[in-house]
């Protein structure tokens, strides 16, 4: 067998959260140092104090599989883990799994777990409860008649990479795919599906929730807008738990949590960059990643608006925004690009594409040559985080050309974006792509999708799709780009890097360095509040 540890970067996407601070108070672990790492020796640490959340969302159980919002993704991650997690260069590290390999014809990848771990109702973690796992949210149990499904779409058509899953023995785990594909695998694993609940608890939606993670669930309101956990005592990195609790409180209102923030109530809060200023005495600015953000024609077949099925509307459309403009507006300097990967260690990374640039000129021409003079474009948004934002923002720069951008608030459910997506209820979308990596965006998005209302892709990319599947990392590269370009080419899809929201975290918290770089993860682990 052959060692394999390729590099994948989680690339951000619908991230309502971003995940990062600096400093540290605490001698157990140097600046810059994963406390992962840290030698804590017995009797020397000891979890205290509280850490109070201010968020934008929140789920509405605690069963990470039924909810593929990246912005819910920390309150699980308090609570459970995974075989792997993304590390702080952006890289993927053995989690749950002390380590794995890669077989040479790279359709199997084995994952040797760590000993003497359990879960929170005393169940041991052991590889069958990692293959029970797997299967039901490969094959989850079909929902009763109006009940929402145990596992959404998403977590379970990332999991058709998966041919089988087998436990050698107590602590070894194999799972070979349907054709080579270790990077979609791990991307599988990264998200909440690829986390591991207690066998005893899963589908159980009356069990008390019980995973591996350095907090417990204690007990949320009848709301679901707060959320409390307490610390894990018998959790097998001790050294990782610093708190006794957090708690967590849903505000969708970014005025309410500058204001509550500032008068000391939470010692982290979310904000975006326009209200940095006003957080910044008050406490660290993590750091803000680009997020990736489409203006998509998702009727680009006419069907519901004939106009769209003429590429010179669609891409007057894409000339008629000002990138740039955009960026400037929400303060996000540098984070304008034409390409869906971030850096050269995400998987499908892409260069350059020859993106249509903004020229008001030009997308007027065409709007004129195909004889539309009046386009008037319904578009859905969630009320809270960037989208009201993003929305007045691409509505102002279509206006300029003639275009109206019809916007409606569908309130504050996260799902509900993306399943108008789905549904093709509205012509055009923004959205942010919240799949790990460019293959997985083109297989949801193209082709026969779960997120594609069309069915249907310009012709060449399904078979580039399907040759990325099969091939080899590197192989897979070449054939992503291409089918990215036909896309962009036919503009139906418009990319506008953007820089979400951040943390705004009081000067009492440490221990959040080694998040620093983990896109939308907010790992607890090391975070300590001072007494």
């Amino acid at each position: 067998m052959k060692k394999s540890k390729h590099l994948l970067a989680l690339v951000l996407a619908f991230s309502l959260i971003a995940a990062a601070c600096s400093g540290s108070d605490d001698s157990n672990a140097t600046d810059g140092q994963d406390p992962a790492g840290a030698t804590i020796k017995e009797g020397e640490y000891k979890p205290s104090g509280s850490l109070t959340i201010n968020q934008v969302a929140a789920p509405a159980t605690m069963n990470p599989f039924d909810d593929p919002s990246v912005g819910t993704f920390h309150y699980y991650s308090f609570i459970y883990e995974g075989l792997i997690r993304t590390a702080t260069d952006g890289t993927v590290e053995p989690w749950l799994a002390e380590d794995f390999e890669t077989s040479q014809d790279g359709k199997t990848v084995t994952f040797t777990l760590h000993e003497n771990i359990t879960f929170h109702d005393g169940e041991p973690f052991n590889a069958e409860a990692v293959v029970k796992n797997i299967e039901f949210v490969k094959n989850p149990p079909a929902p009763a008649a109006g009940e929402t499904p145990q596992v959404s779409d998403s977590f379970k058509n990332q999991f058709k990479i998966i041919d089988s899953v087998e436990a050698i023995d107590e602590n070894t785990v194999a799972i070979t795919m349907t054709a080579p594909g270790e990077q979609r695998l791990f991307a599988a694993l990264l998200r909440q599906g690829g986390f591991i609940v207690s066998p005893k608890a899963l589908g159980d939606a009356d069990a008390n929730p019980a995973g591996t993670g350095p907090y417990t669930f204690d007990n949320a309101n009848s709301q679901k807008t707060e959320f409390t956990f307490k610390a894990n005592d018998t959790y097998w990195k001790p050294e990782l738990v610093g708190l006794e609790e957090v708690a967590i409180t849903q505000t969708p209102a970014e005025p309410t949590r500058v204001q509550a923030f500032n008068a000391g109530q939470y010692e982290a809060t979310l904000v975006s960059s326009k209200n940095e200023e006003a957080v910044a005495e008050k406490g660290t600015i993590s750091h803000a990643p680009a997020v990736p953000v489409a203006f998509i024609i998702n009727d680009w077949l006419g069907e519901k608006e004939p106009a769209l099925a003429n590429k010179d509307v669609r891409c007057a459309i894409a000339h008629s925004i000002n990138k740039e403009q955009l960026a400037a507006n929400d303060k996000a300097p540098g984070s304008t690009r034409s390409q869906f990967a971030f850096s050269e260690d995400d998987y499908g990374y892409i260069e350059d594409l020859a993106a249509p640039e903004y020229d008001e000129a030009k997308a007027k021409e065409l709007l004129e040559e195909a004889g539309v003079t009046d386009l008037t474009l319904p578009h859905g948004h969630i009320g809270i985080s960037i989208f009201p934002g993003l929305s007045q923002g691409y509505a102002s720069e279509l206006s300029k050309v003639g275009i109206t951008l019809e916007n409606e608030d569908l309130g504050k459910n996260v799902g509900r974006m993306l399943e108008t997506f789905r549904e093709g209820t509205y012509p055009v979308q923004i959205i942010t792509l919240n799949e790990p990596n460019a293959l997985t965006t083109l297989i949801n998005r193209t082709g026969k999708g779960p997120l594609n209302a069309t069915k249907q892709s310009p012709e060449g990319v399904e078979e580039l799709v399907i040759q990325a599947q099969t091939a080899s990392t590197k192989e897979a590269e070449q054939y992503i780009e291409d089918a990215m370009q036909i896309m962009i080419e036919e503009c139906i899809w418009n990319f506008y890097g953007f820089a979400n929201q951040r943390w705004a975290v009081s000067d009492s918290v440490s221990g959040l360095e080694h998040t620093e770089g983990i896109p939308n993860h907010f790992w607890p682990h090391g975070v300590r509040v001072a007494s």
